[in-house]
């Protein structure tokens, strides 16, 4: 009897042990799978935040490369990871590639005395192609040969070239076109005092590139998987946002260097809606359509539909960039003031485009 008792007793002590050593295991597996995924989404962010950095930076790599290094650091400060920047450099022609470096805080690690732990991410994007023949040079650009390209307002100012792939018809007066104006279809001046000081041109078809949701999705910064609406006094775009559905600034201003990409329609609708400052510019681009029906409003950027509509019904709107569509429905608004910006300049074409590299 006294044997048995012993046993049990001897039992009881190794089912502590086992219980303790099963315990340990238990919390080095929790402790790793924290600190793991602290660390994934650390890389995760850091390396979004790296594309959109050189994707927005290889814009400028047609200027100089002051101007890429200035945008790469402004992306990287708008997603607090200035600090981050291990080395930015231009290893070809035509290509720019950034180093980011992160030390991470891992609590369950530190007991085994390993306090940080550093994360690497690496984000190159390249220029490809010609400069020649860029849809992007063109102020105004409609695509679709067969749709007629009306402006039915008045006193509006051209200040770009104009390309025009169907036929155009200008019924509004007092309207100044005053860099080339091309046209592939027939022109149709049937307003009163309209001028073309710098000529009309008859020229050839031009292509328009599609864009991939795909890719903008997966490198966006911030997605939103349904309609969006930005009413606030000031809204920043830094980076890539991506909205699947349509797009509404109803606020008073738009601030940043960024992206805006919609599966659906964009719609610029606040009266006196302008950019915070000349230095902020933003690309919006639609598979849908995009409106611009608020008046008094200044805009710097690009607008790319190129499968719907470009509509600038509101009248007294400052734009300066470019206004890329497979058709523009009426400019109807008047007193406009278009500005072709080459600061703007989509890189987008058949003949120039952006892509991440290795």
């Amino acid at each position: 009897m006294l044997k048995m008792r012993n046993f049990v007793k001897n039992q009881d002590g190794v089912s502590v042990s086992i219980f303790a050593l099963l315990f340990m295991m238990l919390l080095c597996m929790v402790g790793v799978v924290i600190d793991g995924g602290m660390l994934y989404v650390t890389k995760t962010h850091l390396q979004k935040t790296a594309n959109a950095a050189v994707l927005s930076g290889a814009q400028e790599l047609n200027n100089n490369n002051n101007e890429v290094k200035s945008i790469v650091n402004y992306i990287l400060t708008a997603h607090n990871e200035l600090e981050s920047l291990e080395k930015l450099e231009f290893p070809e022609d035509k290509k720019v590639t950034i180093y980011l470096t992160k030390e991470v805080m891992t609590p369950f690690y530190r007991l085994f005395g390993v306090e940080k732990v550093p994360v690497s991410v690496k984000a190159s994007a390249a220029l490809f192609g010609s400069t020649k023949s860029s849809i992007f040079d063109y102020l105004i650009f409609s695509e679709d040969p067969k749709k007629t390209f009306y402006v039915s307002g008045s006193k509006n100012k051209f200040n770009g070239k104009v390309h025009i792939n169907g036929p155009s018809e200008i019924s509004g007066s007092d309207n100044q076109f005053n860099d080339i104006y091309e046209y592939v279809g027939k022109l149709k001046n049937s307003g009163g005092n309209n001028k073309f000081p710098n000529g009309k041109e008859k020229s050839v078809y031009m292509d328009i590139l599609d864009i991939s949701k795909d890719e903008y999705k997966a490198n966006a910064t911030t997605v939103y998987n349904r309609k969006k609406t930005f009413s606030n006094s000031n809204t920043n775009v830094d980076g890539i946002i991506y909205v699947e559905g349509d797009v509404v600034f109803s606020g008073g201003h738009i601030s940043g260097k960024g992206t805006v990409f919609a599966t659906g329609n964009i719609i610029l609708s606040g009266s006196n809606l302008k950019y915070k400052s000349d230095d902020d510019s933003v690309a919006f681009y639609s598979l849908k359509d995009i409106e611009i029906p608020g008046s008094d409003g200044e805009f710097h950027g690009l607008f790319y539909a190129p499968n719907g509509n470009i509509k600038l019904n509101g009248s007294k709107n400052t734009i300066k960039g470019s206004l890329i569509a497979k058709e523009f429905e009426s400019i109807s608004g008047s007193d406009l003031n278009l500005v072709y910006d080459g600061r703007y300049r989509e890189t987008l074409s058949e003949n120039l485009q952006i892509k991440l590299v290795k």
